[in-house]
């Protein structure tokens, strides 16, 4: 594991207590004791051999996301580009519960992603029915995988519960602003954007836009707060301006190393 993961846990969050369950040095009672929210298959995980790690959780991506050639091929390579993946264990405070994430080093070094502990259909089921409009099946599809997933320092893909507050974040920042969000010098409906992914320290987002279905099922597009603007989703290159029509592509994009948008 790369001396980048254990600055981040140790400078950037100063963190109380930190443990790799990788390194074996707990049962699975004395893991489930500190970290209730821990599931038996990320430990059962960090028994294996490294590269059985690897391959065993890129199995697990790939029969779970809905297979579409490109994206999958994608993140086949993505795992090709690692050197580890380990299972933390983390005490934001003394007598705290620990928390749990799983960290996918690279082998460049540098980079990392850091994924928590996935959704139940319980939990997928309560949100469903908190929205009116159906959002993407490889979405919901990723979150059985990590309801909530960064590189590095950033702030992320957004878990679930986050999402309510993020979008009232949004808002607030709209009509403290411009009021209004813009689309081709068009003004759109604030209310059709639905934020997965926040930017770090930016206020910006990419959001569900319920108003675009170049699918069967919704894309998503980026809004800046910079500008108050959203993708130009009617253009042919959409990568250009952070528009996708699936999650999957965005999923894709966020994986390639490309920096923090």
């Amino acid at each position: 594991m790369n001396s980048q993961v254990w600055d981040y846990y140790k400078k950037t969050r100063g963190l109380h207590d930190i443990l790799l369950l990788t390194e074996g040095k707990l049962t699975w009672e004395e893991a489930k004791k500190r970290a209730p929210c821990l599931i038996k298959g990320w430990f059962e995980l960090s028994l294996l051999s490294t590269q059985d790690r690897i391959e065993f959780t890129k199995d697990f991506w790939l029969k779970t996301l809905p297979f579409i050639p490109q994206a999958h091929s994608n993140i086949a390579s993505f795992f090709d580009r690692l050197e580890d993946i380990g299972v933390f264990l983390f005490q934001e405070k003394i007598g705290n519960p620990y928390l749990a994430e799983i960290v996918y080093s690279l082998k460049e070094g540098s980079v990392f992603f850091r994924g928590k502990i996935p959704c139940t259909h319980e939990d997928i089921h309560f949100f469903q029915q908190s929205f009116t409009n159906l959002l993407p099946r490889d979405y919901f599809a990723f979150l059985r995988i990590h309801n909530g997933f960064a590189k590095t320092s950033d702030t992320g893909m957004l878990s679930l519960q986050d999402i309510p507050l993020a979008k009232e974040s949004m808002q607030a920042v709209i009509y403290e602003g411009e009021g209004a969000v813009f689309c081709d010098g068009k003004e759109i409906d604030p209310a059709a954007l639905i934020p997965f992914y926040e930017s770090f320290g930016r206020h910006s987002y990419q959001c569900f836009y319920t108003e675009w279905y170049p699918t069967s099922e919704m894309g998503n597009v980026y809004f800046s707060s910079q500008d108050f603007t959203i993708s130009r989703y009617t253009l042919p290159n959409l990568h250009e301006t952070m528009a996708f029509t699936t999650f999957l592509q965005w999923l894709v994009f966020y994986l390639e190393g490309i920096e923090c948008i």
